[in-house]
């Protein structure tokens, strides 16, 4: 009866520490992750009382890092910096994942706007965000358009890159190239 309770408390653990998470997370990509790994996490928990049956490992293996305990503003802020570091990296390496994913989508999606060909597109990305995007286009089949039309294709291109990438209008530059 023991164990059952203890399975219990660790069920109820789970299911509030991921109801904890979903409320601090912003509204974005990385919410639908989180959600998806804490629901991993309270099924193993659920699924405890199977491995026990079927006498399977029950224990996880970690490769975490040692906790160091260190105490004082030198060990606080060595930990601080350790953390820092690991956050810059990951945004640095999702940042370069979501950068790429922004660029293609782009690129598709031009590709049915009549009549341009799409040369080059860029998103410059900073802290996890869009900055900016550039786009360069030039005509199909060497047709020449006078300035009306290159200003009716070029909003058509930037209402379209808005559709698929967070950024403000402003922040996009189409490139003609001739």
């Amino acid at each position: 009866m023991e164990w059952l309770a203890g399975w219990l408390k660790s069920v109820v653990a789970a299911m509030v520490l991921a109801g904890f998470l979903e409320m601090l997370l912003p509204n974005n990509e990385l919410k639908g992750v989180t959600r998806m790994v804490m629901g991993l996490l309270i099924i193993l928990v659920l699924a405890q009382p199977l491995l026990k049956v079927f006498h399977l490992p029950q224990e996880l293996e970690m490769n975490l890092p040692e906790l160091q305990t260190d105490s004082g503003p030198a060990g606080t802020s060595r930990i601080v910096s350790e953390g820092l570091n690991l956050r810059n990296q990951w945004l640095t390496q999702f940042g370069a994942g979501r950068r790429e994913a922004y660029e293609a989508r782009i690129g598709k999606l031009l590709k049915l706007v009549e009549g341009i060909q799409v040369e080059r597109t860029r998103v410059v990305m900073e802290g996890g965000t869009v900055q900016s995007v550039g786009v360069t286009v030039r005509p199909r089949s060497g047709a020449d358009w006078d300035r009306t039309r290159r200003a009716a294709l070029t909003e058509e291109i930037s209402d379209s890159i808005q559709l698929v990438c967070p950024v403000q209008k402003e922040r996009i530059e189409v490139i003609w190239d001739e």
